[in-house]
């Protein structure tokens, strides 16, 4: 039995404007080219590929690459956790290589991208990142929780994109590509091991008899062979995307609460505080109201006693005038000379 495969033999990394440069209905997506060169060989079965790619090679750079395959049964890991959701339905991914500054993580060596012979296809994808000048490890939170595991297959699988892309000055990928490895002797995906996920599949993209692998890009409009697929991709993307969004409003909604329950937290906290505060300033401004007060009776008092010491004076005075009346000029003369105490004798 022959089985053909591409292997790498050289790994070029060019962008050039074109558009659907990852599968259709991911997330994130983007429409730049990333241009993924493959050489072709022939190999005979059980002839073991030697690798083509050293993942001691080391190029400097500012951007991170990732290859991820996006059907992987959800058979495959523990679903008591967070799942990331694969390209279809029942399907998870798993992380083949993840290269940062474009030299090799101690973490992040490379996974082979091979198809295992009678099993359903498998959607393999390149993406290029922006990778910022902070960006770390410990930052990312992609992993669904799990400790991330350079050999581990399984630490590898359940691996979301979408969170690299959330991580601060990272964004949408910069460019793209992927390509599908199936075997066309496979028409249905069978039955997860948990009884669950069986259905067609429909994936059978050719008509030449044997066993054979094949792999190949979908082009730029990410039409496949299989009209039929395609139309299949487009509306388990669609419902991609919709759990997508509904996610995201669900996180953006998870914020806004955060961010209320902070602010009442504030305002639990703050008003006390500000009672405590009321409560000081009214002893203060009854305190100024009592000196008021007493200002004022002081006042009244000083006011009621010059208004009467007044009123004795104009009475004194009219009753000297009317004294002064009553007297002839000549006792007038005599009592001005004499003032007041004319008066007086007069009155003893």
């Amino acid at each position: 039995m022959q089985y053909h495969k591409q292997i790498t033999t050289l790994l070029s990394i060019l962008v050039a404007q074109v558009t659907c440069q990852t599968p259709t209905g991911t997330a994130p997506s983007t429409s730049e080219h990333l241009n993924v060169a493959y050489g072709d060989t022939v190999l005979e079965a059980n002839e073991l590929l030697p690798q083509a790619f050293q993942s001691s090679d080391k190029v400097s750079g500012d951007h991170m690459l990732l290859l991820v395959d996006q059907l992987i049964p959800q058979s495959s890991i523990d679903s008591s956790g967070p799942q990331t959701p694969g390209l279809e339905y029942c399907r998870t991914t798993r992380l083949h290589w993840f290269q940062t500054d474009l030299t090799q993580l101690d973490n992040g060596s490379f996974v082979s991208e091979t198809a295992p012979m009678a099993t359903h296809a498998h959607t393999y994808t390149f993406y290029l990142f922006t990778q910022p000048s902070n960006f770390t490890q410990d930052a990312a939170t992609w992993d669904a929780g799990r400790v991330y595991d350079p050999i581990s297959v399984y630490d590898r699988m359940n691996f979301s994109t979408s969170a690299i892309a959330d991580v601060p000055g990272v964004g949408a990928p910069l460019a793209a590509n992927f390509m599908r490895v199936q075997d066309p002797n496979m028409t249905t995906y069978g039955t997860a091991a948990n009884g669950t996920c069986s259905m067609d599949s429909g994936l059978s993209n050719s008509t030449e008899p044997g066993s054979s692998i094949h792999v190949h890009r979908l082009d730029s409009k990410g039409e496949d062979d299989d009209g039929q697929q395609q139309r299949r991709f487009e509306q388990v993307g669609a419902e991609y995307q919709k759990h997508v969004k509904e996610s995201h409003d669900a996180r953006g909604m998870e914020k806004w609460y955060k961010t209320e329950m902070s602010i009442l937290a504030n305002e639990k906290d703050r008003i006390p505080r500000r009672l405590r505060e009321i409560g000081q300033e009214k002893l203060e401004l009854e305190a100024k109201l009592d000196e008021v007060v007493k200002n004022e009776k002081r006042f009244v008092a000083k006011y009621k006693a010059e208004h009467d010491q007044g009123e004795k004076d104009r009475e004194l005075k009219e009753r000297y005038e009317q004294y002064l009346d009553l007297q002839t000029p000549e006792m007038r003369v005599e009592g001005e000379g004499g003032g007041m105490e004319g008066v007086e004798g007069e009155q003893q």
